[in-house]
């Protein structure tokens, strides 16, 4: 069976395969936590790519950011599979279309949100349009990005937005490349530990976390929905 590579780009404490492994339905999969500095010089024993997201941030242009990013163009230019969360997502956006592709944004968007679905994607299949979803994010992919000649992209099609942020969800057009903003993959458990202990170290950014968390909606469910319509759309038969 071919592999899954999940790129575990966490900056601490046991990292995000946990949200990740068990929506893969036992799939095999390698795991690489990237602050560690071990990505594989090549993709080619896996089926397909999944990026975490990260405290840290594209726009800091960390030093394990180039390595990532050629492992994003590599997946381009195989047409391999990739499904990228929160900095994930970003990451797809900086390493197809410049480091510009994303900007800071000037407060924190953070809390479970509706998110409005733009396009018919594969992605979202049986998903429902206005869901809310859990999203905690200062880091935003612009709306205005344009094709890539070098890499033979056009700009991405657009598939979920927020009332605040237009850029949720991107398809890469012609390819099996995905980002979201979002984090359905996250439990409310990690998510309300986050608002809180943040709103103790950015206070200014948090200024009712408890009102935030009282919006707190599990979604187990649609995750689980999202990573099989990755798979499904990729051409990649269930485990």
């Amino acid at each position: 069976m071919s592999r899954i590579l999940l790129l575990d780009c966490y900056v601490d404490g046991a990292g995000g395969a946990p949200n990740f492994l068990p929506a893969l339905r036992g799939r095999n999969a390698d795991v690489v936590r990237v602050i560690r500095g071990e990505l594989p010089v090549s993709l080619t024993n896996y089926s397909a790519v999944v990026i975490t997201g990260s405290a840290a941030s594209v726009t800091d242009s960390p030093p394990w950011l180039d390595g990532l990013e050629q492992l994003v163009r590599e997946c381009a230019r195989e047409e391999r599979p990739l499904l990228g969360v929160c900095f994930g997502h970003q990451v797809i956006a900086t390493a197809l279309y410049g480091r510009d592709a994303v900007f800071v944004r000037p407060r924190i968007e953070v809390g479970w949100n509706r998110v409005k679905l733009l396009a018919a994607d594969p992605l979202f299949d049986c998903i429902s349009d206005g869901q809310h979803l859990f999203m905690s994010h200062y880091d935003e992919v612009r709306p205005d990005l344009r094709s890539n000649p070098e890499l033979g992209l056009e700009s991405p099609i657009w598939t979920a937005m927020s009332d605040e942020c237009p850029t949720h969800g991107l398809r890469v057009p012609g390819l099996p490349i995905w980002g979201v903003q979002f984090h359905a993959e996250m439990p409310v458990e990690e998510a309300v530990g986050l608002i809180r202990s943040r709103s103790v170290s950015k206070p200014e950014h948090y200024p009712d976390p408890e009102g935030t968390i009282a919006g707190a909606v599990a979604t187990p469910e649609i995750w689980q929905r999202l990573v099989d319509n990755f798979f499904a759309a990729s051409g990649l038969p269930l485990a």
